[in-house]
């Protein structure tokens, strides 16, 4: 688990350097994932990804297909690159534990709406860090909740935003989406929820109209699953054990 102090290091599978950020609300650390290339002379505006409900930046913006990530190839238009692992995810500090059948909201784990203070402490060290007054946002699937959240609060910080794949509201959806997740229409008040790499490959794979190609990458289809495991669990071959993320919608 890192704390405030903990020095950043590099991944060599991204290329990225993973910072740790303090959280504006507990204990604990965000993770800010900068591109190896980032330069503070860079005249471009900087790109700053959010990464989805269960999935985070080095598995996905950052995730090298044939040797090439979302991070390279915006990198190498001069820009800096960045990604947010928010509390929960990937390279951040858990969520401070609870009791899962004490009732908690599950609302009260990383809702859109209560990280805004946390990503504007992650736009202002961008912004400081590259003397630019904005930042481009690109924002995958659940990631788009936050982001919109944000841009909403700090638009003079905000020169775009990028909905990839988005999680919006959906007039008598809601309840058919919770059933198939959790098999129940109400969410469930617990603050975790758990899904295995193999699990979230097969979604991945397999969430889209009948009767269509899969667009992924063979490189993608080949090392996915085993790379999430070997970063969660220290092992490729763990693929099928779980892999817990905050509720937060």
């Amino acid at each position: 688990m890192r704390r405030a102090g903990v020095r950043e290091r590099f991944d060599e599978l991204s290329g990225c350097i993973v910072c740790p950020v303090p959280s504006v609300f507990h204990a604990a650390n965000l993770a800010l994932v900068r591109h190896s290339s980032n330069k503070p002379g860079f005249e471009r505006t900087p790109v700053l990804f959010f990464h989805g409900a269960t999935v985070p930046t080095l598995m996905t913006s950052a995730f090298r297909i044939d040797g090439r990530s979302w991070f390279d190839a915006l990198a190498a238009s001069e820009r800096s690159i960045y990604g947010i692992d928010l509390l929960g995810y990937g390279e951040s500090d858990p969520y401070p534990p609870v009791i899962e059948d004490a009732g908690v909201d599950p609302r009260e784990f990383g809702t859109g709406e209560r990280l805004v203070p946390e990503i504007d402490a992650v736009v202002d060290l961008i912004r400081a860090e590259n003397g630019a007054e904005k930042v481009h946002i690109i924002a995958i699937s659940r990631g788009a909740i936050p982001a919109g959240y944000y841009a909403t609060a700090y638009p003079e910080k905000v020169q775009s935003i990028t909905f990839h794949g988005p999680i919006t509201r959906q007039s008598g959806m809601g309840a058919a989406v919770v059933q198939k997740y959790f098999g129940t229409p109400s969410l469930p008040p617990i603050s975790h929820f758990a899904v295995s790499a193999e699990d979230r490959f097969v979604l991945l794979r397999d969430d889209r109209p009948a009767g269509t190609p899969s667009p992924l990458e063979e490189d993608f289809v080949r090392n996915w699953a085993a790379v999430y495991s070997e970063r969660v669990h220290g092992d490729r071959s763990k693929i099928g054990e779980p892999i817990k993320a905050p509720m937060g919608f």
